[in-house]
């Protein structure tokens, strides 16, 4: 399981809250990006909903129990690369956004093999997915779609 995603889990249980002030930075981190209107809080009455714009150093925050965090995507461009007079490819470019991918040119029928791969989409369309074989068709303004 992932880091984040243990670490939000701990943050969901009351029963293991701190005040903010002592928590750790990560953890602080952690429930800044949830938000508030995903955080409860503690008073002498019990556990309610979040007010407010601030996060107060003395107060204590959990996570909701319902809280699931929106995945993170990094959109890679599908481009075509000349390989000497007659030979074409498609693929994507290692940058430093894309350091996960294996090679400095990946090509296009091995993404979707690769960790967090999440599909092709036209972005010239407000990322519709495309289905694999209509990406060449699709070209340009296809990006492949990974998980952060």
């Amino acid at each position: 399981m992932d880091d984040t995603i243990l670490l939000i889990e701990k943050l969901k249980d009351p029963k293991r809250a701190q005040p903010f002030g002592i928590l750790s930075p990560e953890e602080q981190k952690c429930l800044k990006k949830a938000g508030k209107a995903n955080l409860i809080s503690y008073s002498r009455t019990g556990w309610h909903n979040t007010t407010g714009e601030e996060l107060f150093k003395t107060d204590t925050y959990a996570i909701k129990p319902d809280y699931h965090p929106k995945p993170e995507y990094v959109n890679l461009e599908i481009e075509e690369f000349a390989d000497g007079e007659n030979t074409k490819w498609l693929g994507v470019w290692n940058t430093p956004e894309a350091f996960f991918l294996p090679h400095q040119f990946t090509h296009l029928h091995c993404l979707p093999s690769l960790p967090n791969f999440d599909g092709f989409y036209k972005s010239r369309a407000g990322l519709v997915e495309v289905d694999f074989q209509w990406v060449s068709r699709q070209m340009p303004g296809v990006v492949a779609r990974f998980r952060k």
